[in-house]
């Protein structure tokens, strides 16, 4: 049985994430406990491209794949890999797991009863390639003061 809310929406609608194999778990542990970026794993659990050398230097780039996101800092940004752990820092702050559907939309701060396809990789691609709506409100917002501050300055000019 599904709760409506009062909009007649489940709160929880698209509350879906990548599953995550074993060594995976592994790893979003180990880069928890040691700061959040991949950086911290052991040599285990480091990916065989992440330790290539390259001009007699260990693969140093990429490090937000497979990163934790911070609860008190700034999410990074949503893409069209934004439900996926190995292509940004997108590993839940305190489960082990990415984020889901409905965390990455909240981010971008889409409405609760907005719904997405129940495909992980359509409503990446829906989120990640969306402009934030706050930020368009804001936008637009900006842009109409401006357009009255211009308005009225011609307005004194003309008279």
């Amino acid at each position: 049985m599904t709760f409506l809310g009062l909009n007649g929406y489940s709160p929880l609608d698209n509350h879906k994430c990548c599953n995550l194999d074993e060594i995976n778990i592994r790893r979003i542990q180990a880069i928890r406990s040691n700061g959040g970026s991949r950086t911290g794993l052991p040599d285990n659990l480091v990916l065989e491209c992440h330790k290539k050398i390259k001009d007699g230097k260990v693969f140093d780039g990429h490090k937000d794949v497979y990163g934790i996101m911070g609860p008190d800092k700034p999410s990074p940004t949503m893409t069209s890999g934004c439900l996926c752990y190995s292509k940004g820092r997108y590993g839940h702050y305190e489960q082990d797991r990415a984020i889901s559907i409905r965390e990455a939309a909240r981010l971008q701060t889409f409405p609760d009863d907005f719904i997405f396809s129940n495909s992980l990789t359509e409503a990446a691609l829906q989120i990640g390639n969306a402009v934030p709506i706050d930020l368009v409100k804001a936008s637009g917002l900006t842009l109409k003061k401006a357009m009255y501050h211009i308005k009225a300055k011609r307005y004194k000019r003309e008279k």
